[in-house]
């Protein structure tokens, strides 16, 4: 069978903004379905949808982010700029990335921020079924609804088996912000884009230290994130702080089986592209980077497809969960 294989290198870490971000470097071709999914979930007081073209340790990669200055609109902006302790650069104005991934000329970005007006936002939804119900109730492209759904789920689970709390009753602390609840829709919108790809990772970086949490001082790796990561293979590299949140974690769950991971790909390679992370590691570059295959047997210990569940069914830590059950949440508003 042949196909795209998609191989993910965590070497900064893995989160919902990187995996997005390395995605749309590697495939700018959906970015008009993604940014144009985004608006429709996403509330416009919420703000915009950005990509940023960042340095990383000498690595150009792409920083996807949301912009609460300003109402959402469908295309992304880039802002070209150095990595910490570089030189300044000459460029200092945003420049709009468009769907085809053209970047505008700076008089052009200039004008165009002109009629931007600032908002004072929206209060984010915060628990299970509220998010749900959103995703739900937007009309998005594909599968992107029963994607993101998925990943949802994944997270709620692990948030349920935490706390305790029955699934329609969790609420999503650090999950409480317009920016994560985009980062699941985008994920869910490039991964219906790319149909029955496959999918592999190389072993996860553990981290080290403790991350602040409505619930006080927890290690890393987060609770929720070991949760959905068991029989997932880890590192050490020394480099401390989290390096795979919950929402990264949640997404490898949904496109890669623990005995898939660490498992190198073969095929002809095609692209790659380099999402950035947040924070700045003296160490190594804060990058996920992904790189693309083409292949005449999609990757599989025993030889048959896996493909995601686009074509077949999702693995979520409390247990298997048929398409049809998913399929028949997500299809009320598509």
């Amino acid at each position: 069978m042949s196909g795209k294989h998609i191989h993910l290198q965590p070497l900064g870490g893995i989160a919902g903004d990187m995996f997005v971000a390395a995605m749309l470097d590697a495939f700018p071709h959906c970015r008009e379905q993604v940014f144009a999914d985004i608006a429709a979930v996403l509330p416009r007081a919420a703000g915009a949808a950005r990509l940023k073209q960042v340095l990383k340790n000498g690595v150009a990669a792409l920083h996807f982010s949301l912009d609460e200055r300003s109402p959402l609109d469908v295309h992304a902006h880039a802002h070209f700029a150095p990595e910490a302790g570089a030189a300044p650069h000459a460029e200092t104005v945003d420049r709009p990335v468009r769907s085809n991934g053209r970047v505008d000329p700076p008089e052009l970005a200039l004008a165009s921020h002109g009629h931007h007006h600032h908002s004072h936002g929206a209060a984010p939804v915060s628990d299970y079924a509220g998010l749900r119900k959103l995703i739900q109730g937007a009309s998005l492209s594909g599968s992107t609804a029963l994607h993101a759904l998925a990943i949802l789920e994944i997270l709620a689970r692990a948030e349920s088996h935490i706390h305790r709390v029955a699934l329609e009753k969790v609420h999503f602390h650090e999950l409480a912000a317009w920016d994560s609840l985009m980062d699941v829709v985008a994920a869910g919108s490039v991964i219906s884009a790319l149909g029955e790809a496959t999918w592999s990772i190389s072993a996860l970086p553990l981290g080290s230290g403790q991350v602040q949490t409505q619930h006080g001082l927890l290690p890393v790796p987060a609770p929720a994130t070991m949760q959905i990561l068991q029989a997932y293979p880890w590192h050490s590299d020394s480099v401390p702080g989290e390096r795979v949140t919950p929402t990264g974690a949640a997404i490898v769950r949904h496109l890669v089986p623990p005995e898939q991971a660490s498992i190198q790909p073969d095929g002809v390679y095609c692209a790659a592209g380099y999402g950035a992370g947040t924070k700045n590691f003296a160490e190594m570059a804060n990058i996920l980077r992904v790189m693309v295959f083409e292949r005449e047997e999609a990757l599989r210990p025993n030889g048959n497809a896996r493909t995601t569940i686009a074509s077949g069914e999702f693995q979520s830590p409390a247990g298997p969960a048929s398409r049809r059950a998913a399929e028949a949440a997500s299809e009320e508003n598509l």
